[in-house]
């Protein structure tokens, strides 16, 4: 189960702000379920019609057959859902 707050801005430039947390997170079926996830991870928001500003704290956090505990990803500025 994921908690937390989202929020979803319209105006241009478009943009996701999120502060997620989870028990645990399966970091390839999210690759999956995302189109342009792969891009994101590493060359600004990739596919993705806009901007992504996130924190994404996790207990575990499964990837490639590897599994880490007590992950905080962060995805570009501080997410600002005011």
């Amino acid at each position: 189960m994921v908690n937390g707050a989202a929020c979803l801005f319209l105006q241009s430039p478009s943009s996701l702000h999120f502060d997620l947390q989870a028990g645990a997170f399966d970091l390839d079926v999210f690759r999956v379920s995302l189109p342009g996830a792969n891009d994101a991870a590493g060359q600004g928001s990739g596919d993705l019609p806009l901007e992504i500003r996130g924190r994404f704290s996790v207990d575990e956090l499964k990837t490639s057959g590897a599994l880490a505990r007590g992950v905080v990803l962060s995805l570009g500025d501080e997410p600002a859902c005011d």
